[in-house]
């Protein structure tokens, strides 16, 4: 169904979860936030909805990620891998951290899982064990890694460099096991398949 969207605001994420839940919140400023469901209050569909700031003052950046805490807690289950949280940052500084760290974060004020320089921004989270590979890309260039060989190190620390490029990092992505090939989509819709 149609949800209204106001001015030239456009949807960012859609998170599936049970009212009964916790969402946390990672901003693109390394700071991670948790609220429960139920206290996001209904809006009518022709309604855009509240301002996340107003449920949490101390939010006063972008989102680059959001996941209810119920699947953080269950990845963190898993008993054939062990999982992590893999963030990079718009000047390539890559981190590999434990799921533990992101169970009981600070409603009000939330907790630091990035240290980052002035300028720069988080740009991508991705949840996967460290056996799968990550492929992290930047304009027209993209590295495949391990994930174990992503730094394992603590929240309050930036991180090492991922990837050297003398363009922002653009995102990344997990690759699962049985992916034989990547489709590439460009900021002007052109798309492109490429054997991995």
């Amino acid at each position: 169904e149609k949800v209204s969207i106001k001015g030239n605001d456009s949807d960012r994420l859609i998170i599936p979860i049970d009212n009964t839940d916790t969402i946390v919140i990672f901003s693109t400023t390394g700071r991670v936030f948790q609220f429960p469901v139920h206290k996001i209050p209904f809006s009518k569909r022709t309604m855009p909805g509240v301002s996340i700031n107003s449920l949490i003052p101390a939010f006063t950046s972008d989102i680059v990620y959001a996941v209810p805490k119920s699947k953080i807690e269950y990845m963190m289950t898993d008993p054939n891998y062990k999982n992590y949280i893999y963030t990079i940052s718009k000047d390539s500084y890559l981190k590999r951290m434990d799921l533990d760290d992101f169970v009981d974060v600070p409603t009000t004020k939330g907790l630091v899982y990035s240290k980052l320089d002035e300028g720069d921004i988080i740009k991508d989270i991705v949840f996967m064990p460290a056996e799968l590979e990550l492929l992290i890309f930047s304009h027209n260039k993209a590295l495949r890694i391990s994930g174990e060989d992503a730094p394992y190190i603590r929240r309050t620390t930036k991180g090492y460099c991922g990837m050297r490029t003398k363009y922002d990092i653009g995102g990344m992505e997990c690759i699962p096991p049985d992916a034989t090939h990547i489709v590439v989509v460009t900021n002007n819709m052109h798309v492109n398949k490429l054997q991995l």
